[in-house]
């Protein structure tokens, strides 16, 4: 299977994002994987359990069968293959449990939503409600935050806005991305998800 990595590899963002991997394990989920690396990178670096999850099944096929012929007979040291699965579903009715993850991952899905005519209302909430109180939600997208905060609902949603970084692409130096880490508020009754 050959992976594809959209806007930037764990190489390019590791100095942005490894403080919050590092330290501890942590129940990680990855929405909206399609076939890129990233998951399974931080589950090979033993950051914790990854999920990752996409909508399209026949990618979450491929990618778990690609993902079990590499690694049944060598798994890293100190990591366990059932700490990396795969699973097909929709952001915006995910089946998990309330509080699961300490960490949500996105690169690149809020972006789809915001070009199509569907909204990220409903992505925004169940990613808030499936992390863990003071865990955070990680999005990594093109759009500035004259264009992308409103649709993490940060007035409606027991988040904040932590940090917003900006990158220049490796392969066009005049396109910005940016990053944007959000924090569940720890203590839940702060509002109703």
């Amino acid at each position: 299977m050959e992976y594809y990595d959209w806007y930037f590899s764990w190489k390019d963002l590791k100095r942005y994002l490894a403080r919050h991997f590092e330290g501890k394990k942590q129940d990680i989920l990855h929405i909206g994987c399609g076939n890129s690396p990233l998951g399974e990178l931080l589950w090979e670096l033993g950051y914790g359990t990854t999920t990752n999850m996409d909508y399209c099944p026949i990618i979450i096929e491929a990618m778990e069968k690609d993902f079990k012929s590499r690694y049944v007979h060598q798994p890293p040291d100190d990591v366990s293959l059932d700490d990396c699965r795969f699973i097909t579903m929709d952001v915006n009715t995910m089946a998990f449990a309330d509080a699961m993850f300490d960490v949500v991952l996105e690169k690149g899905v809020i972006d789809a939503f915001a070009c199509g005519e569907d909204r990220f209302d409903l992505g925004a909430s169940e990613c808030c409600r499936v992390l863990k109180p003071g865990g955070i939600f990680i999005s990594i997208t093109w759009g500035n935050p004259k264009s992308r905060l409103s649709l993490f609902h940060l007035e409606a949603l027991p988040w904040k806005l932590e940090s917003h970084s900006t990158l220049t692409s490796l392969t066009n130096q005049i396109q910005l991305y940016h990053i944007y880490v959000l924090r569940k508020h720890a203590i839940p009754s702060q509002h109703n998800v």
